[in-house]
């Protein structure tokens, strides 16, 4: 067992390419080294279930400007989660 893993289950995540999946995310000292539909054999340290939550991979950030509305030419939330 990683001392430092988070799986989370049952997630609805949003890829990059806008295509969703409902699955789990496993998590080892800080990046994402796995995710699949159902995972099996786990040994996280912590688990969180996810039922009914959307995961958005990489979208953490304290203070985004997305300059909506009228200013989407400058950024968006594309851009700006690059």
């Amino acid at each position: 067992m990683n001392v430092n893993s988070l799986l989370i289950r049952h997630a609805r995540i949003l890829w990059t390419d806008g295509a969703w999946l409902t699955g789990d995310v496993l998590v080892q000292d800080k990046p994402i080294v796995e995710t699949a539909a159902r995972m099996t054999n786990t040994s996280a340290s912590r688990e969180i279930d996810a039922t009914g939550l959307v995961l958005l991979p990489g979208e953490i950030d304290p203070q985004v400007n997305l300059r909506e509305p009228d200013l989407e030419h400058k950024e968006d939330l594309a851009t700006a989660s690059n």
